[in-house]
């Protein structure tokens, strides 16, 4: 992590639209309330990279959403509700759509502290600033 960031410079992240998806654990769909991240040639390349990188330090560490099928995008909530609860709190919210831009000048890193699961908790586990 820390040479990583030590080889990026800030880029730019916008956020389009605040979205639901289902999440399977155990043949239960659960919900996941994110907003969407617009996908550039910058954050598929880091993400390739830190995938291909990862692999040769310590083997497969790919989740089964990884990859090039991942979807760029920041959590706003899980957690052990079904599908259908997420659903009936997204109808509430008329205005989905945001345009939020920002420059990244830190990365975090999450990692969970228990088997990732419809009620995980995940904790940052360090916050670096890229290279200026």
């Amino acid at each position: 992590m820390d040479e990583l960031a030590k080889s990026i410079t800030p880029f730019e992240v916008r956020l389009t639209e605040l979205q639901i998806v289902p999440i399977s654990f155990s043949g239960t769909d659960y919900g996941l309330l994110w907003i969407d991240v617009e996908e550039t040639g910058t954050l598929r390349g880091l993400h390739n990279r830190l995938n291909e990188e990862l692999n040769q330090r310590f083997g497969n560490t790919a989740a089964d959403f990884d990859g090039e099928a991942y979807h760029f995008h920041m959590t706003v909530m899980m957690g052990g509700q079904t599908f259908d609860v997420y659903q009936k709190f997204l109808s509430e919210i008329t205005e989905r759509r945001v345009n939020i831009r920002f420059i990244v000048r830190e990365l975090a890193m999450f990692v969970y502290d228990d088997v990732p699961g419809p009620d995980s908790e995940y904790l940052c586990y360090k916050i670096l600033s890229v290279r200026q």
